[in-house]
């Protein structure tokens, strides 16, 4: 269920990055969203190892399975949600 949702949402955020970012940025606006997520990995690791040792490992997948099950409830209540209604028109430049 991760992995397919997870694509899901990687796809959304590229469509809405390329909409909303200037062509000349648009290489600087993906390495910094790849460079944030991709390190903000260790983290995630060691809270997770962290909150087994100190809640046990059932109680500490369950809170994790619940965080990422409201994390859509989170997105959709977000500004972002309300941004697909006014995503600017993409301009076509004309040599």
């Amino acid at each position: 269920m991760f992995g397919t949702f997870g694509q899901l949402v990687n796809v959304t955020v590229m469509g809405v990055r390329q909409a909303l970012t200037p062509d000349g940025m648009q290489g600087r606006a993906a390495a910094t969203i790849t460079f944030v997520g991709m390190g903000l990995t260790p983290l995630g690791s060691l809270l997770g190892g962290f909150l087994a040792d100190e809640w046990g490992l059932r109680l500490s997948l369950v809170v994790t399975a619940a965080g990422m099950l409201l994390s859509p409830l989170l997105m959709a209540l977000s500004p972002l949600a309300r941004l697909g209604r006014t995503l600017p028109a993409r301009r076509i430049l004309v040599d």
